[in-house]
């Protein structure tokens, strides 16, 4: 499977991006993600567990909203852990640049209990 084609996903478009899953294992899922012209999601989000960022193509910033706030600009091929709790939010950096920006979120899956 070629991710940056995309080819064979089924996607979920938001008003912020779209997304498609790649893979749904026990105990984790990887998540396909592509944020392009669209405007930033004003809201913030906030996972359960950490969440693992590995960015394919173009630039990604995330606004961390911890204790300690801080913004981080991803390129290809980097990686960065958003802790568990931290309320965040991401968006294609730098706005105008001319592809969208692509890249994988794999995260702990939280099972069901009986």
């Amino acid at each position: 499977m070629n991710l940056l084609s995309g080819e064979g996903l089924a996607w979920r478009e938001t008003p912020y991006g779209r997304g498609a899953l790649v893979a749904s294992q026990p105990g984790f899922e990887i998540v396909l993600i592509c944020k392009d012209r669209e405007p930033i999601d004003r809201a913030l989000l906030t996972m359960e567990v950490d969440d693992v960022i590995v960015v394919l193509q173009g630039g990604l910033k995330l606004e961390l909203r911890a204790s300690d706030p801080q913004d981080v600009v991803l390129a290809p091929g980097d990686a960065f852990i958003i802790p568990a709790s931290v309320p965040f939010r991401g968006y294609r950096y730098p706005r105008d640049q001319a592809q969208p920006t692509i890249f994988i979120a794999v995260y702990r899956k939280q099972e069901a209990s009986a």
